[in-house]
């Protein structure tokens, strides 16, 4: 999970979590600040 930052294109407030797949394959998922702030967990 990354630290907070901006998203260039929109200005939101994001982290991205990264899951390993397979063969060094990633997925990578951008996770909005909204939905940080309502599952406090993940701030």
């Amino acid at each position: 999970m990354s630290h907070l930052y901006r998203d260039m294109e929109t200005g939101e407030t994001i982290r991205t979590y990264a899951h390993p797949l397979h063969d060094g394959t990633y997925l990578f998922i951008d996770i909005s600040y909204n939905y940080l702030y309502r599952h406090d967990g993940l701030l």
